[in-house]
C-alpha cells in the first residue's frame, strides 16, 4: 500500500492504493432515486488490513452502467445473473483511493477498481533478446543462455492486466 504525504484526516482511509476483496454487494438507490450498485471491500494487506471501503456505481445511463459492469467483471461477476442475484465477486483487486471535498467535508472515495498485476504491454521475445545483449555489452548482465521461457510467449500478470488495462474511474 502507498499513501500520500498529505496530512491525514482523522477517521478516513488515507489516499493510496490498497489490495482488497469484495465482502458485501447489491443493487440500491440513492436518496434521490438514482439506481446504483454498491460493493463494500475489505482491505486484505498492510496496516489497514481488515478496514473497509465502499464503492458505488451508478446505473442511470449507458456509460455509467458500462463502467459499473466493468467493475463487477473485475471483481469476478460473469454478467449472466440478475443484478439482484450477483454471485462470484471473489477476485482480489487493487483499489485506488482519493480524497474529495464536498460541503466542507473530506471523504475517501474509491477512484479506481483495478485487476492486480502490472499495467504494461508484454515485450516481444526478440526485443527481450536484443535488450539482454545490450545489457551484456554494457557489462550490466552476463549473456543469457536460451531458456524455455524465451522459446514461447508466456502469459504473465502483465498480459492478463492488459486485457483491462484502463483504470476504471468513479
Amino acid at each position: 500500500m502507498t499513501t500520500s504525504n498529505e496530512s491525514q484526516t482523522p477517521n478516513i482511509l488515507p489516499e493510496g492504493t490498497y489490495t482488497a476483496v469484495p465482502k458485501y454487494w447489491g443493487p440500491g438507490v440513492t436518496k434521490n432515486g438514482t439506481e446504483q450498485f454498491g460493493i463494500t471491500f475489505e482491505i486484505s494487506e498492510g496496516p489497514f488490513k481488515g478496514g473497509r471501503a465502499s464503492w458505488f456505481g451508478f446505473l442511470n445511463t449507458r456509460d455509467n452502467a458500462a463502467r459499473a459492469v466493468k467493475v463487477l467483471n473485475t471483481c469476478g461477476w460473469d454478467s449472466t445473473s440478475s443484478l439482484g442475484d450477483v454471485q462470484g465477486l471473489t477476485e482480489t483487486v487493487e483499489l485506488v483511493v482519493h480524497h474529495e471535498q464536498y460541503n466542507g467535508k473530506t471523504s475517501a472515495k474509491i477512484a479506481f477498481v483495478n485487476r492486480l498485476g502490472l499495467r504494461m504491454r508484454p515485450m516481444p521475445t526478440e526485443k527481450i533478446k536484443t535488450l539482454d545483449g545490450m545489457l551484456a555489452m554494457w557489462g550490466l548482465a552476463s549473456t543469457p543462455r536460451s531458456s524455455p521461457a524465451m522459446a514461447r510467449e508466456t502469459t504473465t500478470a502483465a498480459t492478463i492486466a492488459l486485457e483491462n488495462d484502463d483504470d476504471i474511474p468513479f
